[in-house]
């Protein structure tokens, strides 16, 4: 059996800290790659399904939120030198992060980086480029198998946190649950158990936003803090080269994943599978 979970996780500030130091030495420019497309982020279109009944059905996610909709900011106050207002607008740029990343049909389908990339402070967009192209890659982007679509849109259910950082930077912390109901290449089967359509995404992702005072402008802005993620009903060897399938065997009815995956407030740890745990 395909079916479990895998972990990637990233020891806490090294992603921010390694790209900061990066940024800090070096004065190269970021490279851009020539075939990536710009642009504002899409939520993608979804295949059509050949079945009446909701991918959703029989699941918590049948009652969560469509794509960016369940993604919503917590009350902003004042926290150190920053304002609500400004509290409110990095709130905005995580969560046009975290569509980006997420529920973009360009990252989705075709593996589009740039308008993820353009969310984060200049200087460590290369860095996070680099990151992409390895096994750590679901940490920060969801990326579907070649050949795969959505039978319908995303559902998200989740939270974000803001507390204060040492440098006196903003540290947003998102845990999210993302439900992908996937179809595969040349599906032919349909899948009557509730979930075993869907792959469960949880996410455990944090961000550090600096400020202007005291920093270069290539520093200021979004950077990536350290993140975790689990998938449930996955493919295991495409999930760890950044990409999601639902289990491979196709001889094999798709098992639905365990109820306490669909909740952001368990930690992805306590959900228990049987892939192979990597850190």
């Amino acid at each position: 059996m395909v079916l479990a979970v895998i972990v990637l996780l990233v020891p806490a500030g090294l992603l921010a800290l390694r790209s900061l130091a990066t940024s800090l030495l070096s004065t190269k420019p970021d490279v851009a790659n020539s075939q990536l497309a710009g642009g504002a982020a899409v939520e993608p279109k979804v295949a059509s399904a050949s079945f009446d009944a909701s991918p959703f059905r029989g699941t918590p996610a049948d009652a969560y939120s469509e794509g960016k909709a369940g993604i919503t900011l917590p009350q902003m106050q004042s926290q150190g030198p920053w304002s609500a207002e400004q509290i409110r607008q990095a709130l905005e740029r995580t969560k046009d992060t975290l569509i980006a990343a997420r529920l973009d049909e360009g990252m989705q389908l075709r593996g589009q980086i740039e308008p993820y990339l353009n969310e984060f402070a200049e200087s460590s967009r290369s860095f996070i480029a680099d990151q992409l192209k390895g096994p750590r890659a679901l940490t920060y982007v969801t990326r579907l198998a070649p050949g795969y679509t959505l039978r319908a849109p995303v559902r998200v259910s989740g939270t974000m946190k803001v507390s204060m950082g040492s440098a006196n930077q903003l540290v947003i912390s998102a845990s999210y649950v993302w439900i992908y109901p996937l179809r595969a290449p040349n599906a032919e089967k349909v899948f009557e158990r509730a979930g075993s359509q869907l792959t469960v995404l949880r996410t455990v992702e944090r961000y550090e936003f600096y400020p202007e005072k005291g920093y270069a402008k290539q520093n200021r802005g979004l950077r990536p803090g350290d993140g975790e993620q689990h998938a449930f009903n996955a493919d295991c060897g495409l999930i760890a080269n950044g990409m999601l399938a639902l289990p491979s065997n196709r001889d094999h009815v798709a098992e639905a994943p365990a109820r306490s995956s669909y909740d952001y407030t368990v930690a992805p740890e306590k959900v228990s599978s049987n892939c192979a745990r990597r850190r």
